[in-house]
């Protein structure tokens, strides 16, 4: 039933809250009556800035209960266990982490710095003189004070959803199958996926 309402809000024209697989991540905005994203993906920014949409950010308003809820997405390095040249691996992240590199590169607007020393850097070039987004004070302001929040994370969770589940449900909503079909594909595929990865079953 929920699948099925959820098929309901993806009607074409211009009452369409949703997109589906086949469009791109954009189509929520198509009806027009959508003007915020909640909770948007830095990795977005480029694509709505080659679409030339004139678009900004801000922290999380106050809640009923909390301000908390944001997903805090700033990227991270390491080197493997096994790489094959520690020394030239160890150099290599110095340089990436570095302050010019990563001055240069989140210049740019690619998403937030995980640096302050950088952060600090960016925010001295006016408002008005900045790549979009250019309210970079509030995503520093919400980790200062700890708004944002990790998503509870589990690789198995996340194979099984994203490689085994949501083909299916895409086939849902591209008319391909029914939702009774559809679900019923998605539910063989993930116990498939459950028992060959996990045969003992403790782990999930």
């Amino acid at each position: 039933a929920g699948m099925q309402y959820f098929l309901s809000l993806l009607q074409p024209g211009p009452d369409k809250v949703s997109w589906l697989p086949a469009e791109d991540s954009l189509g929520g905005f198509q009806g027009g009556k959508v003007g915020m994203s909640y909770g948007s993906h830095t990795g977005n920014w480029n694509t709505y800035r080659q679409a030339k949409i004139p678009f900004d950010v801000e922290i999380l308003p106050m809640g009923v209960k909390q301000q908390r809820g944001g997903e805090q997405a700033i990227e991270a390095w390491s080197i493997h266990k096994d790489t094959k040249s520690p020394a030239a691996a160890w150099e290599a992240l110095k340089f990436i982490s570095g302050f010019n590199a990563q001055f240069q590169y989140f210049s740019n607007a690619v998403g937030p710095t995980g640096r302050t020393d950088v952060a600090a850097e960016l925010e001295k070039t006016p408002k008005a003189s900045r790549k979009i987004p250019q309210n970079l004070e509030s995503i520093y302001t919400a980790f200062d004070k700890g708004l944002g929040i990790g998503l509870p994370r589990h690789l198995g969770f996340v194979e099984g959803n994203q490689n085994h589940v949501q083909p299916d449900i895409d086939l849902i909503l591209e008319g391909k199958l029914s939702v009774v079909d559809g679900l019923k594909q998605a539910t063989t595929d993930a116990q498939d996926y459950l028992d060959a990865t996990y045969p003992d079953g403790g782990t999930y």
